[in-house]
């Protein structure tokens, strides 16, 4: 029997060699015997969490009969299960935040890679801003040389056919 994991349903003491005084009650308790004994009244023998009646009191310090021994076989056997399943959780929660990170990393490259190419796309179309204006600017230039070209050119014509 592995009593190496029994705290006391009361105050959370745990077993040790050193703290050996603890008792088992047959509806699945476990106190140190000082909570016991000062929360048992001795005319009553009831669980003092619980209160359930007549149960019976195992002292684990002393040896266990065969009938509570698999009590603790069974526990082991629960909090073996148990573990396995939570280190199972923790490595598939593992692998999962592996996958989220990737993932997440990914998006971030894919979201700067575009921002990239917003600012690259933003300056371009300034340029482009930039040359239409220029562009434009000409043309009116041009326009205002062609409307004193003309202007010029129906001067001169009205000189010659006058």
């Amino acid at each position: 029997m592995d009593l190496n994991n029994i705290l006391c349903y009361n105050c959370a003491g745990a077993y040790t060699l050193e703290n050996k005084f603890f008792v088992f009650l047959t509806c699945g308790e476990v106190f140190c015997y000082n909570c016991y004994k000062n929360n048992v009244p001795s005319d009553l023998n009831s669980c003092p969490k619980c209160r359930k009646a007549n149960i019976k009191v195992v002292d684990l310090n002393k040896k266990v009969s065969g009938e509570f021994s698999n009590i603790f076989s069974d526990s082991k056997k629960i909090f073996n299960s148990i573990h396995m399943e939570l280190t199972e959780n923790a490595k598939f929660r593992e692998v999962q935040l592996e996958v989220i990170t990737k993932a997440v990393k990914l998006k971030k490259e894919k979201f700067l890679k575009m921002n990239k190419m917003a600012g690259d796309a933003d300056k371009e179309l300034k340029k482009l801003k930039s040359q239409a204006k220029f562009i434009n600017n000409k043309e009116k230039e041009m326009k205002q040389e062609l409307e004193n070209l003309y202007g010029k050119y129906k001067e001169l014509k009205d000189k010659i056919y006058m």
